[in-house]
């Protein structure tokens, strides 16, 4: 395996156990942004394993996942609709001051990574755990 397939699955599940133990009532700022790059990690190793061209912006990753699951699963297309909806949640909470409560999102979240996990599990077999 590619070592930068490798380093992206490791940052993910670094930031996926940081996603567990975190309680989005209390933080959902760190809820929302552990969930995000979770999934942006877990998105650039798959993307990477396929021989996608890497990117160091955050869109083209997201574009590129979607462009990759659109034939798929509904489970891997709706994958790509959760990771657009973490990055859209973590721009909300660190750019909209309007944004009164962002625990119930931060939970939402959460609960999707699961979603997120079992597509990518279908998508790189063998190295999600």
């Amino acid at each position: 395996m590619n070592p930068d397939v490798r380093s992206h699955l490791e940052l993910s599940r670094r930031f996926r156990r940081e996603v567990e133990a975190i309680d989005p009532r209390h933080h959902p700022l760190m809820t929302l942004h552990a969930t995000y790059y979770a999934m942006l990690h877990a998105a650039t190793a798959i993307l990477q394993d396929r021989d996608f061209p890497p990117s160091k912006r955050h869109s083209s990753v997201i574009a590129n996942f979607a462009r990759l699951t659109r034939d798929g699963t509904e489970l891997q297309r709706r994958a790509a609709v959760i990771f657009r909806e973490a990055h859209d949640a973590r721009l909300r909470a660190d750019y909209d001051p309007s944004v009164a409560s962002l625990d119930g999102l931060a939970a939402e979240m959460k609960l999707q990574l699961q979603s997120f996990h079992e597509a990518c599990t279908t998508l790189l077999p063998d190295h999600f755990d």
